[in-house]
């Protein structure tokens, strides 16, 4: 009896994997598209996350739970991005030359950067999806950011501009 119920529990794994596995992969397609829609930060390592979700998928060997965790682990780490803030240095095209910056995130309501010597800064423009330059106007601010960011300064207000929270959006 005991063995004959586990039988029956092993053949209905498979009808749940049917059921399932779709869901997953839709679930890692949202994931994609969100990240395509959101603000540009850490491109590299969030679609490189979303690419080995992918090929998990398709992997026989990994169960359907491991699977399921780590889609779900992808989605708690892509959340935690809209509560913290961070620095980070990377590279951006500016008035036509790549130039080294550091940038600065805050949460998911704004992305800026600085030069390293401070002549450049700006931010992402959410309406037009673009980087808006705005020669060193921003650099103390940023600077002040970013030292919050990397726990130089204590924490401290943060002055830098952003699109107002609508409904209409």
């Amino acid at each position: 009896k005991e063995i004959a119920n586990i039988n029956e529990q092993i053949e209905s794994l498979d009808s749940i994997n049917i059921d399932i596995l779709p869901l997953l992969k839709r679930m890692v397609d949202s994931l994609e598209k969100f990240i395509s829609y959101d603000i540009p930060f850490l491109l590299d390592e969030r679609t490189s996350r979303v690419e080995q979700l992918d090929d998990l998928l398709d992997r026989a060997d990994i169960t359907t739970a491991e699977k399921f965790r780590k889609i779900f682990e992808a989605y708690q780490i892509e959340a935690d991005f809209g509560r913290t803030i961070e620095s980070y240095d990377g590279y951006l095209q500016i008035d036509g030359e790549e130039k080294a910056v550091q940038l600065f995130r805050l949460g998911r309501l704004g992305l800026f950067y600085r030069t390293l010597d401070g002549r450049d800064t700006g931010y992402w423009d959410l309406v037009n999806n673009t980087w808006l330059n705005q020669g060193s106007k921003l650099d103390a601010n940023i600077k002040a950011a970013i030292d919050v960011a990397n726990r130089q300064t204590p924490p401290n207000f943060i002055t830098l501009p952003l699109k107002p929270v609508s409904s209409n959006d």
